[in-house]
Order: structure tokens, then sequence, then C-alpha cells
């Protein structure tokens, strides 16, 4: 009997020796020229019966190699590693015609592509060395271009390629006209190029603007040649508008704070939140297409009456808290005389602010007749429980409808009319506007929201549980806001009750607030259920979508021709589609 560590032994070689019969397979014949192709190279040769001719190719680590076979049926083709072991199969023997053979070689050495041929006569095939491209060719960074490029930006492009660097002209051209450039492009879209004119050592810069764009995720400016020239050019829907900061030299390190945001300099709009005495750092600037929707309201007229600022509080016996509250009152009010509408809004009296212009639309609407004598009570948020307050919580509607409304009405002159009753907000404040109109028909006749937050549920929070929390500084046990959870408590309250009362909806949302980040409902596809839900229940909808994001430059316009909608003498139902 054999001992047993010849036997393994014998095992052993006889494995081996099977291994080098397969790969022996792919090898060409004895005989047979095996010339290694150069990049170019071109050959034709036949494939003897039941042999494999191989076709070596010299290749350093990383490289990436493309070949052209054309053969007839019959040939099996594969890549094979210079140590013998198959990369891949690229052609069978049932296919025909030109084939590719691509792979990328993992450590320098030789290559090769076997062809091989179990049929009964020779077959003949012809093979091209069409590229190689070095590891380093493949890494590097090409130059970014836009999609669509922005002509004037291609002008100054050939302008540079022509020998001509200099750029003071092109600058004398922006500082001119103003930046962000707008340029036509079709019927439904346009471009906006943001512009940044490097001053010493710039490395990056980066747009920050109320915008999301399909696709888009890096907002970062390049450089245009080695001029100080930085540039980002977006296609966009027609008529956008959005607030922006410029930031050069962004740091990569995580640790860093931004510090470099900053209006745009050629910026010859508006500026945002630029109070007196504030720094470049401390403005956004306004990016306006000349395609935008006006916004009629917001400035002050000449010899249009203006309405009083009032302050006061109102003590809480549900929420067991006093509110400070702003209200508004009309020009020639009178507290005996015919009762005036009522709105009311939510977030403080922002909306007295110079860049939202709320009491000029106030003054204007009235003055030129297009909503009735309004008085506007802006119910002001307490430290730490906006979202609290605001996100549906029964408690803090109780109060608007059971509370805060009985105190208006037994201070001020105001219609118990549910027609001409108005509760409204924008964020947070649109939801909170819309859970209460929805929860309280019998006092509010009419909603007005603005890109309000109908992505919440309880369970698609963003660590945000609102009402549903034991208290405002109480968080969700689990804090979730991806695909997984249902998003739009309103929605589920919609298709889960029926209609308590005609309420009439303004849904006013924009055209960027879609779900970019694939969160699984973003305030634009969640607004737009709503809409549908509503209408299915017989409400009154006004649907309105603006271009732009989440932002107060737009809301500031919605406010204005929300109200003329809702309260306005020709006040009649929208399409959802309008």
């Amino acid at each position: 009997m054999k001992p047993l560590s010849l036997i393994l032994n014998v095992r052993r070689h006889t494995l081996r020796a099977g291994l080098l019969i397969f790969s022996a397979t792919w090898l060409a014949r004895p005989g047979v020229a095996q010339t290694t192709v150069s990049l170019g190279d071109s050959i034709s040769r036949n494939v003897a019966s039941h042999s494999t001719d191989r076709v070596p190719i010299a290749l350093r680590d990383g490289d990436y190699a493309s070949l052209v076979v054309k053969h007839p049926k019959g040939l099996a083709v594969k890549a094979v590693a210079p140590n013998g072991s198959l990369i891949r199969p690229f052609i069978e023997p049932d296919m025909e015609g030109v084939s590719s053979v691509m792979f990328v070689a993992e450590g320098a050495g030789q290559y090769s592509v076997a062809v091989k041929n179990d049929a009964d006569a020779a077959i003949p095939y012809s093979i091209v060395f069409r590229e190689r491209v070095s590891l380093d060719e493949q890494m590097r960074i090409a130059p970014q271009r836009d999609a669509v490029p922005s002509p004037r930006i291609e002008a100054i492009r050939r302008q540079i390629e022509s020998g001509t660097t200099n750029t003071s002209s092109f600058w004398d051209s922006v500082a001119k006209d103003g930046t962000p450039l707008f340029e036509p492009l079709d019927h439904n879209y346009e471009l906006v190029t943001f512009l940044w004119r490097a001053v010493g050592d710039t490395r990056n810069v980066y747009v920050a603007a109320s915008i999301e764009l399909s696709g888009v995720s890096n907002k970062a400016l390049q450089q245009l040649g080695n001029t100080d020239i930085w540039y980002r050019t977006f296609k966009v829907p027609k008529g956008a508008r959005f607030t922006y900061r410029l930031e050069p030299n962004r740091p990569s390190v995580e640790r860093l704070e931004s510090v470099t945001r900053q209006m745009d300099p050629f910026n010859r709009g508006m500026k945002w939140n630029c109070p007196d005495g504030a720094t470049k750092y401390d403005c956004r600037s306004v990016g306006e297409s000349p395609q935008a929707t006006p916004q009629p309201w917001i400035a002050k007229r000449s010899g249009v009456a203006t309405g009083r600022i009032e302050k006061n509080k109102i003590h809480s016996a549900l929420q067991n808290l006093d509110r400070s509250l702003t209200i508004y009152t009309p020009p020639g009010y009178d507290p005996k005389g015919k009762p005036a509408s009522l709105v009311v809004l939510f977030d403080d009296d922002q909306y007295l602010e110079p860049e939202w212009g709320g009491q000029n639309t106030w003054d204007n609407l009235i003055a030129a007749g297009r909503i009735p004598p309004t008085i506007v009570v802006m119910v002001h948020n307490l430290p730490g429980r906006r979202l609290f307050d605001l996100v549906a919580n029964p408690t803090f509607a109780d109060f608007v409808a059971k509370e805060l409304t009985v105190w208006i009405r037994s201070h001020y002159n105001v219609s118990r009319e549910r027609s001409k009753t108005v509760i409204g907000g924008a964020s947070a404040g649109g939801l909170g506007a819309t859970y209460i109109g929805l929860t309280h028909p019998e006092v509010f006749g009419n909603v007005l929201s603005m890109s309000g937050a109908f992505w919440w549920s309880p369970e698609h929070n963003g660590g945000v549980c609102g009402g549903s929390c034991a208290g405002p500084s109480a968080r969700p046990a689990v804090r979730n806001r991806d695909a997984t959870t249902e998003p739009n408590f309103v929605a589920g309250l919609v298709l889960n009750k029926p209609p308590a009362g005609r309420v009439r909806v303004y849904l006013g949302v924009g055209t960027f607030e879609f779900d970019s980040d694939g969160s699984g409902g973003g305030i634009l596809e969640e607004t737009r259920h709503l809409r549908d839900l509503l209408l299915a229940r017989n409400y009154q909808v006004i649907f309105k979508q603006f271009v732009g994001g989440h932002d107060n430059v737009v809301w500031r316009g919605g406010l204005g021709d929300g109200l003329e909608t809702l309260l306005g003498e020709s006040r009649s139902l929208v399409s959802p589609k309008s």
C-alpha cells in the first residue's frame, strides 16, 4: 500500500497538471507568430482548427486597453493576464461581426487576447489595438464645461483662446449690466450665470443659493483658463427669483467654519437681510429674472394712506402662557363701523421688515380696492416653542381658534364671517395654518400656505415631533426623514377625515422645493399631493407654483397674491394647473 504522503503528492501534481492543461488551451500552437502588437497596429490571421491564437499586448500597471476584433462565427475570444489567468470572456462562438475587447491591466506585464477555434477548419479574424490610456490620463480631472453654455461666457472664452487675455472690458460690461447674468434659452428655460472676479489667491468659489436643480449637487464655480473669471451657468425655468451668496476659498477641512460667504459685489439689485451697518458677510443678494412674476404690492406708493401698528399680549389658559401679538389696523379703521376682514399670520412680525414689505402690501391692496379693509394679527413665537406649537399641535390650534379669535373680536371690530377670516403662514407656519384651518373650519374659512412643510409626519419627522411631543424640549424617539417612512400628516388628515366645512385653501410652493436629497417627500411633491386630495374631497383649492425656493423673497409676493385671491371681490376657484 502506498504511503498517504505519496498519494497526496501525486494528486497535487495531477491537479497542477490539469490547470496547466486548461491554461494551455488558450495559448497559441507552436510555430504560430506571436509578435507583441503596439498601439494602432492592425493584424489579420487564420486560427487553425482546434487551436488557440494569442495576441500579446505589453501594458503598464493601470493601463486601459481597447481593441476591436472582426470575426465570423466559431471563435471564442478572451482576455488573459500575464500569469495565464482569465480576465473575462468577450466573444462566444455563436457571435459574429465587430466586437470590442476592453480591460484594465492589474499590474505591468504581457497580457494577451486569446482567440480559440474549436471548429474543424481554419477561421480568419482581424484585430486592431485601438486605444491605450495610462492611469495618469484616466485620473486627470477634465476641465468642467457647462451642459448648456452661456453665450457671453463662450464669447470671452473665444477671446482668451485667441490670445487676448485681458478681461477688463468683460468686467466693465458685467459691472454695467449687473449679476447674475440671465440669458434666454428656449420657450420654457433660461440660463443664469454666477460670476466672481478673483482678487488675490483664489482656489475655489461656490454659490450658496435658495435654488435646487435636478442633477446638480455641486455648485462650485469654475475658472476660465488662467484668468480672474470664475463662473457657473445653470439652466433654470423661466422667471426665477432667489437669494444667494458667493463663497470664495471654501475650506475642505470639516472643522473649519465657512466664513467667506458674502453678497455678490456685481449684483445691482436689492440686498436681502441687509440693514444699515451690515457688512458684506451679513447680506444676501437677490437674483431676479426679467421674466419673474411681478410683485406689484410690496413697494410703498405715494398718496396711499398707511395703517397703524400696535403691540399687545394675550394670556392663554389652554397653554398656560403669555404670548406677544403685533396688530395691523387699516387706514381709517373705525371700531364702530363696518367690520374688517381678519388675517392671522404666524412667525412674529417679520412681515413688517423692509424686505417683506408686508405693511405696504396691505396698504396698497386696500387702497386699490383689491381687498376690503383688513386687520392683520401677527402671532409671535416663544423661545424654544416654534415647531412645538406650529407643527400639528392640537392645543395650540385650540388656542388660536378658541382663545385668540375670541380675544381679537373683543378688542377689534372684525367680521365673524368665515369667508372673511384667513389664517396663514410660511414653511412650518404654512403647515400650522393649514392644520388649524382644516381642524377648525367653524372659525376659518380661508387658509393661506406658502411653502408649507407638508413633508412632516410623526414618523417622517426630521427630528421634530411638534404637537405629538410631551413638551417643547422633547424629541421623537426615532429620528427619520427618508423614504422608509410615510410623509405628509396633513394629507392623511384630509384623507381620513371628511370635510367638516367649506374651507378655501391657497397653496403656494416653489419649483426648487423638490425632493433633491431622496428623502421621500419634498415640499413641492407633498404640496401637490395635498392639493389633489383636497380637490378629491371637494375643497376649493388655489394652487400657485412660483419659480423659486424656500425663501421669503418669493413668499412676500405670495402673501399679496394669496390675500387678493382669498379676500378679493372677484374670488373664484383656480384650476390646480394654474
